[in-house]
């Protein structure tokens, strides 16, 4: 598997701008109108004609998979930022706070735990060229320790990295949850 390390030793960027997601009030509305539509439409399923089924039905797995955010990442099309993203922080390449983030990102994936949950990535690092073209993405989930590229891809990382990414994050303005207790 391939880990941060070898991620960021092939990334050339220019700046970077890190986006949380899939919390907060945005999230929270998003979540409370998909919950009323879905009740609203297991109520017309209830009282529509037979005919009628078939498309209601196919409306609500339609509503289900549209709504599905918590499994989502930032882009799931190139381009298009998952609704609940809000850019937190843009550092321009020189930044200090970088060579740190690139040190994190560079330790060696020793210490892998493997938590038995499905990642939620409420925390994502953008890299941009001087162009404003992303040239690199990681989705974070800091709740199982989980890091997904923008082409799909889980990287290892070491346990320190993901404390470390916690504690960088939030420094930067994120509102991370606590931190899980192992």
């Amino acid at each position: 598997m391939k880990t941060t390390a070898d991620y960021i030793a092939t990334l050339s960027f220019d700046y970077l701008t890190t986006y949380s997601l899939l919390r907060g009030p945005k999230w929270e509305q998003l979540q409370q109108a998909a919950q009323v539509e879905a009740q609203r439409a297991r109520k017309r399923l209830l009282t529509c004609a037979a005919p009628d089924l078939p498309a209601l039905r196919d409306y609500l797995n339609r509503l289900r998979n549209t709504n599905d955010l918590a499994t989502s990442t930032l882009m799931e099309v190139p381009g298009a930022y998952n609704l609940t993203a809000t850019p937190i922080a843009s550092l321009p390449g020189f930044d200090s706070r970088i060579q740190v983030l690139l040190e994190l990102l560079s330790l060696p994936a020793a210490n892998i735990i493997y938590w038995m949950c499905a990642p939620v990535y409420r925390d994502a690092i953008v890299f941009y060229s001087a162009d404003d073209e992303v040239v690199g993405m990681l989705n974070i989930c800091l709740g199982c320790d989980t890091i997904l590229t923008q082409e799909g891809e889980e990287l290892a990382a070491d346990a320190a990295t993901y404390a470390g990414l916690h504690h960088w994050l939030t420094s930067l303005g994120h509102a991370i949850e606590s931190p899980r207790l192992s």
